[in-house]
């Protein structure tokens, strides 16, 4: 997806009705917030730590988008501590009960 660009997603289980489809809008990021982002990820390197850490800080500043890119990046490193937040993350995203992040 280029900047701004947009699509729409319509997702429709097999054999179900039109009423049961779910639509998701997926739109890019503005132009200056994925050259940062990419910036970002260059400083980043491969050091665990660094990810952690800017997930963490994107998640205390609000930037959910940011913080998940970041956490499922196929840049970001694999470490026990990020590993273990992805998939805290992932069960979270398939759990109907609210959860709160470590």
């Amino acid at each position: 997806i280029r900047p701004g660009e947009s699509f729409l997603l319509l997702l429709q289980p097999e054999g179900a009705s039109e009423e049961e489809a779910e639509a998701i809008e997926l739109r890019g990021a503005p132009a200056a917030t994925l050259r940062r982002s990419t910036a970002l990820l260059q400083r980043l390197g491969q050091d665990p730590a660094a990810w952690l850490a800017g997930v963490r800080e994107s998640m205390e500043r609000g930037d959910l988008p940011l913080a998940a890119a970041l956490l499922f990046a196929f840049d970001g490193p694999s470490a026990p501590d990020l590993d273990a937040l992805r998939r805290q993350v992932y069960r979270m995203g398939c759990d109907p009960e609210p959860a709160t992040l470590p």
